[in-house]
């Protein structure tokens, strides 16, 4: 890059292969990156099925990949594990949720909009990255991935449920999803193949001139899993047997009915936006980064400054007040988000580690 602030240039950089991180020899390498958020709501609670204080809200992600392979100069292959699932919900559909699981009563008299779509997979596979430097103030990263994938979730749920003011349950859900393991209306069903998948990342680092640095990344820009024989239900369900136990709690076992098969099924990969512009004056820069994936959208405030050994950042994200801690060297990094101390508690939970040993 054009100026001497390397080091503070690889923490700011989104890039999977950084500025100034190239090695003349191979170089076994280590990138694993954890990313969870839901919206208003402990992750924790969310995804463990675990009683708590449930907010109504729209999104909540969960994104992990380990990726572990050889580098030399600015080209990886690398064997890459991925667990992913998202959830984008209307408010009410959480609160339903948050009834549920806390066993209390559904507000009488309200009508719950139930609006709820689910996409998840399990992916391994092996990526292939390149860093291009046609410029010594420009970078492009492109990279391509082959993916087999071994769990399949993916599909809406929409309709409505009513408690009137004399406790009647009445409503109706449409159905339409296919799956692995039916976790709804507990068909047994063969699993699914993947045929096969694929995936592509871009990405760009800009340095606009001594002050201005602009960095963007694209992960899964496109990709697909297709797959064989995947069991699908379209159905709609009633609430026509909801009753009330020896306890007051009112319980529901929906009637369904619809139709239940196997069929060949494309499921798109999610793509994840994110963006970083930053204002440096000597080793010290400002910067703002957007995230944009799954519905959710997540900024935060940051400030960072390099070293000789290598760079720091304290960064600040406006939707969820989580405070992250960032620390970059030629050769590993570190990142922690967190808007919460007890992990259990927090809304917006990130690591990320790398590490390379040039030989």
């Amino acid at each position: 890059m054009m100026l001497t602030t390397l080091t503070t240039l690889t923490g700011l950089s989104l890039l999977p292969l950084a500025p100034g991180t190239a090695t003349d020899s191979v170089a076994p390498f280590v990138q694993i990156n954890s990313q969870s958020y839901a919206e208003n709501n402990s992750i924790y609670a969310l995804v463990k099925g675990k009683e708590s204080d449930y907010q109504g809200s729209n999104h909540a992600f969960t994104f992990n990949e380990a990726a572990f392979g050889l580098r030399y100069h600015n080209v990886t292959l690398s064997y890459i594990y991925r667990y992913e699932w998202f959830l984008k919900h209307s408010p009410d559909a959480l609160l339903l949720y948050g009834d549920s699981l806390n066993r209390t009563d559904m507000v009488p008299g309200k009508t719950y909009q139930v609006d709820l779509n689910v996409n998840h997979t399990i992916q391994q596979g092996i990526r292939l990255g390149w860093r291009m430097e046609p410029a010594d103030n420009l970078a492009f990263y492109v990279a391509g991935s082959y993916l087999k994938a071994t769990d399949l979730m993916e599909g809406q749920l929409h309709g409505q449920v009513r408690r009137s003011a004399n406790d009647d349950i009445s409503g109706q859900l449409n159905l339409d999803y296919v799956y692995g393991e039916d976790v709804l209306l507990d068909r047994i069903a063969d699993k699914p193949t993947s045929r096969y998948g694929f995936s592509t990342d871009l990405g760009f680092d800009w340095q606009v001139n001594r002050h201005w640095f602009l960095s963007a990344f694209v992960q899964d820009a496109y990709g697909e899993i297709m797959w064989d024989r995947a069991p699908y239900t379209t159905a709609v369900a009633n609430t026509a047997t909801a009753e009330t136990d020896e306890n007051g709690y009112i319980n529901i076992n929906p009637i369904a009915s619809g139709f239940e098969g196997y069929k060949e099924y494309k499921q798109r990969l999610t793509p994840k936006y994110t963006g970083r512009l930053a204002y440096l004056f000597g080793d010290t820069a400002l910067s703002a980064s957007h995230f944009y994936g799954y519905g959710a959208q997540l900024t935060d405030l940051a400030v960072s400054h390099g070293w000789r050994w290598g760079s720091a950042r304290l960064s600040y994200s406006l939707q969820s007040q989580a405070i992250g801690l960032a620390i970059s060297h030629r050769y590993w990094s570190m990142q922690v988000v967190s808007d919460n101390l007890d992990y259990q508690q927090a809304s917006q939970l990130s690591v990320q580690l790398s590490g390379q040993v040039p030989f």
